[in-house]
């Protein structure tokens, strides 16, 4: 078995910090040689995640932190995402009701809708003034 890697980075909660996270993301992908579709899973799920914690957790002007931890083993890629916002279980939501139409479509509330098709097991816990959002990404060839 090989060890596991670790990678952290620490955002503020504004939506112009993404051009760092996917910089750091395609390193990170390169580096540890995850395939494509690995890849496409991880960038997906934590561009949701935080954009819905900036977009939706604060409701004030203050300057908070957002820390993306990736942890690469054997068998997958875990993703944790700590925070400050509001308290905020994404998977206490009903599943989203898919239109069969544009009209009929429901606006909204999709970022987790991929999240949750996206990851293989999910976690959320609220510890200590903390979001702790814990996501599983088996890896694919």
């Amino acid at each position: 078995m090989t060890q596991s890697q670790r990678a952290t980075l620490v955002i503020d909660n504004h939506l112009d910090a993404f051009q760092r996270v996917e910089q750091w993301l395609a390193k990170i992908a390169a580096d540890w040689a995850l395939s494509p579709a690995t890849t496409f899973a991880v960038d997906l799920v934590v561009n949701e995640a935080v954009t819905n914690t900036i977009s939706h957790g604060y409701h004030d002007t203050s300057v908070h932190q957002i820390a993306i931890t990736l942890i690469d083993a054997e068998d997958g890629v875990t993703i944790e995402i700590t925070d400050d916002a509001m308290p905020f279980d994404p998977f206490s939501l009903p599943p989203i009701t898919i239109g069969t139409d544009l009209k009929s479509a429901a606006i909204g509330g999709r970022g987790i809708h991929l999240i949750k098709r996206y990851t293989d097991a999910r976690d959320y816990r609220f510890i200590s003034g903390q979001n702790r959002l814990k996501l599983l990404i088996i890896k694919q060839p």
